[in-house]
C-alpha cells in the first residue's frame, strides 16, 4: 500500500467512526430529568394538558401534596388539602379548559376533593363520604363535569364500586358494581376516565373471602356507562395481586387494554405480568402504568427488583426494554405527542421524569405523527465507538435485564468477545462533574 492509499484508508476509517458516533447520538435512549427532591415523591402521577404541558402531582413523607409544572424551570405549588393525607392516596386530573382537581383520603378514610377552575382553589364538600378501600381516582368529562370513583361498604356488608359526579353543587352518586353477597368483600377503584368525551369508564378490583369453599376470589373488573346503565366485565378473574400493577386505557375502537400481575396457584398457568391475558414479562412487578399511542400500540412502564422497565406492543409482538437500575417507589406514565413514552417515577432521591427518545418504532404505526426516517439503534461489529462528548461520563454496557457486562470509555471499545444481540449503554456524569446529574440509556446492537 502506498502513502496515498494509506491516507485514503485512514480517512475512510475516521469517517466510519464519525458516522457510527452520529448514529449512536441519535439512537434509542432515555433522557432523565429530576423534578423534585426527597422527601417528595409519594404516589407520583403525570398528566398532559391540551397544549402539551406536563404536570405532576405527588406527596411528601409528611402528607403534603404538591403540583409541579415546567416552562424553562420547574415550578412547585402546594395543594390546599387537609393534614393527615394517607401517603400515595392522592389522585389528580386536568380538565378540558385547564381545570385541575385533586382527591385524597385522610387517616379517618374520609374523602377530600379540591378544585381550581381559575386562580384559587376551592374545597368541594364531601361530608359523609368515605372510602373503605383504596384511593379515589378522579376525571373530568368533555363538558368539565368532575367525577370520582371509590370503593365503599354498603349496610349489607357487601363492598361496592361507586362513581359520583359533581353537578349543581352536589354529588350525584351511582353504584356501579357490588361484591359477593354473604362473603366479606373489598372493592377498590383503580382508574377512572371517559369514553367518547362523557361516558365514564374505569377499572377496579373486587375481592372476597369465600368461607364455604375456602377460596379467596380477586377479580379485576372493567366498568363503563353505556346508554343509561352501567356495564361491568371481569377482565382478569382470580389471584390478581395489587392495584398498583393494574392499569388500563381504551384503544381507538373503545376496547379496554388492561395490564395486571397474576399469582397462579399450583396446577394453573404460570404467574407473571399480563396484558389482555397475554404474558408480557415473567417478572412480577410491584408498579405498572399503561398508555396507548395514536397508532393503537400499547405502552407499559413497570418496576421490579430495583429495575425500571418498559414494554410496547406492535405488529411484531411485545418488545421489552431496560430503562434503568432504580428502586422505584411510585410510577406513572403518559404517551407524549411524539408518541413516545414519558415515565414519571420516584426513588429515594426524589421525583424523576424519563423521556423516551425513538423508543417506540414508527414503521408499524401508520397513524403515528413521528417521522418514518428516524434512525435505528447503533450497530457495532467487534468495536463499539463512543463519542468524545462522553469523556466526562461513566459508561457501562448492560444486557436487557440490567446485568453489566463491560465498562466503556470514549473512543474504540473491543466488544468482539460478547454474544451478539441487543445491549444498552448507561451513561452518567462522573463524581465531581459540573454537568447536570442526568443519566442516559442508549440502545446498541452487537453484530458479527
Amino acid at each position: 500500500m502506498d502513502l496515498k492509499e494509506g491516507m485514503v484508508s485512514k480517512k475512510l476509517a475516521v469517517l466510519a467512526g464519525l458516522l457510527l458516533c452520529a448514529s449512536f447520538c441519535l439512537a434509542q435512549h432515555w433522557e432523565f430529568e429530576q423534578v423534585d427532591t426527597a422527601p417528595w415523591g409519594h404516589g407520583v402521577q403525570v398528566r398532559s394538558q391540551s397544549h402539551g404541558q406536563v404536570m405532576l402531582c405527588y406527596a411528601s413523607s409528611n402528607g403534603e401534596v404538591r403540583l409541579a409544572s415546567k416552562d424553562s424551570i420547574w415550578h412547585h405549588e402546594q395543594v390546599p388539602l387537609p393534614g393527615g393525607v394517607v401517603l400515595g392516596s392522592q389522585h389528580f386530573c386536568i380538565g378540558p379548559h385547564g381545570e385541575i382537581a385533586v382527591t385524597c383520603v385522610d387517616s379517618l378514610s374520609d374523602i377530600h376533593v379540591v378544585e381550581r377552575r381559575s386562580v384559587s382553589w376551592e374545597s368541594l364538600p364531601t361530608s359523609g363520604m368515605s372510602v373503605d378501600f383504596g384511593a379515589v381516582p378522579v376525571a373530568y368529562d368533555s363538558e368539565a363535569v368532575l367525577k370520582i370513583g371509590y370503593g365503599f361498604q354498603e349496610s349489607s356488608g357487601v363492598a361496592s364500586l361507586a362513581v359520583a359526579a359533581w353537578r349543581s353543587s352536589q354529588w350525584c352518586l351511582d353504584t356501579v358494581a357490588g361484591g359477593y353477597p354473604g362473603s366479606p368483600s373489598d372493592a377498590w377503584a383503580i382508574e377512572l376516565k371517559h369514553k367518547d368525551g362523557n361516558s365514564p369508564w374505569g377499572i377496579g378490583d373486587i375481592a372476597a373471602d369465600m368461607p364455604l369453599s375456602g377460596l379467596y376470589v380477586n377479580d379485576v373488573v372493567f366498568f363503563v356507562y353505556e346508554g343509561d346503565s352501567w356495564e361491568v366485565h371481569i377482565v382478569a378473574p382470580g389471584n390478581y395481586y395489587s392495584d398498583r400493577t393494574c392499569s388500563a386505557d381504551l384503544n381507538s375502537i373503545g376496547v379496554p387494554q388492561v395490564c395486571y400481575v397474576l399469582y397462579a396457584p399450583p396446577g394453573l398457568p404460570d404467574s407473571g405480568f399480563f396484558c389482555n391475558g397475554v404474558l408480557v414479562d415473567s417478572a412480577l412487578p410491584t408498579l405498572a402504568a399503561l398508555g396507548i399511542d395514536a397508532a393503537d400500540r400499547i405502552q407499559i412502564a413497570y418496576a421490579f427488583a430495583a429495575s425500571l422497565a418498559f414494554a410496547y406492543h406492535d405488529a411484531r409482538g411485545w418488545h421489552r426494554l431496560f430503562v434503568g437500575s432504580v428502586s422505584t417507589t411510585a410510577l406513572d406514565m403518559i404517551v407524549q405527542q411524539t408518541q413516545q413514552p414519558l415515565v414519571a417515577y420516584s426513588d429515594v432521591s426524589g421525583v424523576w421524569l424519563a423521556r423516551g427518545v425513538d423508543i417506540v418504532g414508527v414503521e408499524d404505526g401508520s397513524k403515528s405523527q413521528t417521522s418514518s426516517s428516524t434512525p435505528g439503534p447503533t450497530i457495532a461489529r467487534g468495536v463499539l465507538m463512543l463519542p468524545v462528548s462522553l469523556q466526562s461520563s461513566h459508561c457501562s454496557l448492560l444486557t436487557p435485564d440490567g446485568r453489566k457486562v463491560a465498562e466503556l470509555a470514549p473512543g474504540a471499545n473491543d466488544v468482539s468477545g460478547l454474544t451478539p444481540g441487543v445491549y444498552f449503554i448507561r451513561s452518567e456524569p462522573l463524581a465531581g462533574s459540573r454537568r447536570p446529574a442526568a443519566v442516559n440509556v442508549y440502545k446498541v446492537v452487537l453484530a458479527r
